[in-house]
């Protein structure tokens, strides 16, 4: 796996975004991690960016503000997100230090 740090590094991070596909990041340098580069299962990578896709739904397009009902569309989310970061945990094992980010 590939990130910016000189050591390499042990710890990632499960944070939503809008903008890029792979929710996975760095904890040390902040660099994404793409879904590929993973020892992961297809299911978990599809569930991964699905849910990261989830993240556009907060904020209105026309407008740029958060959806009405945010907050109950933030505990959802937040949920499933710390379920999908147990998984990864489960599925990379001891490799790696998988670490949740809520999404604000």
């Amino acid at each position: 796996m590939q990130c910016g740090c000189k050591d390499k590094t042990n710890i990632l991070k499960v944070q939503g975004n809008r903008d890029l596909v792979s929710p996975i990041w760095c904890d040390k340098c902040g660099w994404n991690i793409k879904l590929d580069e993973l020892q992961i299962s297809n299911e978990l990578k599809s569930e991964l960016i699905s849910w990261n896709l989830c993240y556009r739904k907060l904020i209105n397009p026309k407008t740029g503000e958060y959806i009405d009902n945010w907050i109950e569309f933030r505990e959802q989310y937040d949920r499933r997100g710390c379920k999908l970061s147990e998984r990864l945990q489960l599925e990379l094992k001891e490799e790696y230090i998988i670490r949740f980010e809520s999404f604000i």
